[in-house]
């Protein structure tokens, strides 16, 4: 597959969760923060599987495969077990050093 330098990314962050912990993510949200949207538990539930099946290539993603045969640096950053501030703190420091080598 050929792919358009122009618009391809040099790095990208990559946010890992597992469906569980989504879940329960969606289920402590404030009820004013999801009136009217699709974050309920029925919304996960229903949109979880559609997102593997397009998603990912026996059991891997394959965005993430995408990117690395490309050579594009892909930031894994785990979620669960940490505060919001705390991924924002890692993913502050990824970009720093990113800034370093562009």
């Amino acid at each position: 597959m050929a792919v358009d330098t122009k618009i391809i990314p040099q790095f990208v962050i990559k946010l890992e969760a597992s469906d569980e912990f989504l879940k329960v993510r969606v289920k402590g949200l404030p009820e004013e923060k999801i009136a009217g949207t699709h974050y309920t538990e029925e919304g996960m539930n229903r949109r979880l599987p559609i997102y593997h099946k397009y998603n990912t290539i026996e059991g891997a993603p394959f965005t993430t495969t995408f990117f690395e045969e490309n050579n594009i640096e892909v930031f894994k950053q785990k979620c669960e077990g940490l505060s919001e501030e705390e991924i924002l703190q890692a993913i502050k420091g990824y970009v720093e050093k990113v800034k370093e080598k562009v």
